[in-house]
């Protein structure tokens, strides 16, 4: 028998990764990640569409996205020099960088859960192969390969302003280094992010 449980918040909550192995030992784990750079923008837009609950966020409610990010990078400095292995538990890995910086929480998790148990999909090849990639995740299951029509949910229409070429330039130069450990750890340099 199976059970099936997502939440898009636990690869971002070290703290959750004792507790997981303990109750399930065995897990199969599936991440899915997309461009950290386009991650970091939906997550602005989220903020600011659940206004007031986002406010006392890790966030300038009262800035544009380029303040928020120019912000962000120097609190980031701060955290990433910590440790330059992994970030603290308490980091959570949470707000507009952090999150993005998937390596570093993936190398977190693998000190609880072996290479075998864990998947890693790059959901911005799911719209151009959606069948292929789902092919992927049954296999790494154990499962029988089928057809599974796709269902989108959960999307959220873009209602802040347009997303500057600035605001790109400077994550694709703070990302750079992680995606790179990133690439060579799968193997893969996602060419959909360069």
């Amino acid at each position: 028998s199976f059970f099936l449980d997502s939440s898009p918040n636990y690869l971002s909550s070290p703290f959750c990764f004792e507790r997981m192995k303990m109750l399930i030992p065995n897990a199969k784990l599936i991440i899915c990640v997309r461009n950290p750079v386009y991650r970091a923008f939906s997550q602005y837009n989220h903020y600011k569409q659940i206004m007031p609950l986002s406010e006392k966020w890790d966030w300038e409610h009262d800035k544009d996205f380029l303040t928020n990010i120019r912000i962000a990078i120097e609190d980031a400095k701060i955290s990433l020099k910590r440790n330059s292995d992994y970030l603290a538990p308490e980091t959570h890995f949470s707000g507009f960088l952090l999150r993005g910086i998937y390596i570093k929480q993936i190398n977190y998790l693998l000190k609880y859960f072996d290479r075998s148990q864990i998947f890693i999909t790059i959901t911005d090849r799911w719209p151009e192969n959606y069948q292929e990639e789902v092919k992927k995740v049954l296999v790494f299951l154990g499962l029988k390969p089928e057809f599974l029509p796709a269902r989108i949910s959960n999307k959220r229409e873009y209602t802040v302003e347009p997303f500057q070429q600035e605001a790109k330039e400077i994550l694709t130069e703070f990302y750079q280094p992680y995606n790179e450990e990133l690439f060579e750890f799968l193997g893969d340099r996602i060419v959909e992010w360069i």
